[in-house]
C-alpha cells in the first residue's frame, strides 16, 4: 500500500493529528486508562454523538462500554 499511495502518503508525513479537547482514545489504545477515567464518556460523547475513535467505531472500547455496561 505505502508503494501504491506514495504520492498520496506524502502530503500526511508532516501533518500532525491531534485529538480533541478532553478526549482520551489515544491513552486507552495504548492500554493506559479506561472509559470511565475519560471526562467525556457518557456525556458529550456517545455513540450518537462521537468525540474520539474509540466511540466512533463499534468496535472501540468506548462504544462497547457504552452500549453493554448498562450504566447509560
Amino acid at each position: 500500500a505505502r508503494k501504491k499511495f506514495e504520492d498520496e502518503l506524502k502530503e500526511l508525513n508532516n501533518i500532525e493529528f491531534k485529538e480533541p479537547k478532553g478526549c482520551r482514545c489515544g491513552e486507552m489504545l495504548r492500554g493506559l486508562t479506561n472509559p470511565d477515567d475519560c471526562p467525556l464518556f457518557g456525556k458529550s460523547c456517545t455513540p450518537a454523538t462521537p468525540v474520539g475513535p474509540c466511540m466512533v467505531s463499534r468496535e472501540g472500547n468506548c462504544n462497547i462500554m457504552f452500549r453493554y455496561s448498562g450504566r447509560h
